[in-house]
């Protein structure tokens, strides 16, 4: 079975995700989905993109999202920054972060 790994980079306006074989490192399908106003329906876009292009998500073994603001807490670029689903969740008003893999 093909170990696959969903990437979304969620911007303000636009949602960009790609679908990515972990063995081969090939991106199997990519796109960007501008003037975005209801991030669910635009994530509900993309996985549609995904399948009309041919692909299941059968193979997923994790998500991956780009957080691009920590705030004071995070200053410079860092791949697993201890703290993080705190920072995420405290950063959130009004909402609880889900967990979220540092490891």
């Amino acid at each position: 079975m093909t170990s696959l790994v969903l990437v979304i980079n969620a911007g303000s306006s636009s949602l960009k995700f790609q679908l990515i074989d972990v063995s081969s490192r090939a991106t199997l399908v990519k796109g960007l989905i501008e003037r975005v106003t209801d991030h669910g329906a635009a994530l509900t876009e993309a996985l549609r993109r995904i399948g009309a292009d041919g692909h299941d998500l059968d193979g997923l073994v994790a998500v991956g999202h780009r957080v691009v603001h920590g705030g004071a807490s995070f200053v410079c670029k860092s791949e697993r920054p201890s703290g993080l689903p705190r920072v995420i969740s405290e950063s959130t008003p009004g909402e609880s972060a889900s967990p979220v893999s540092t490891s």
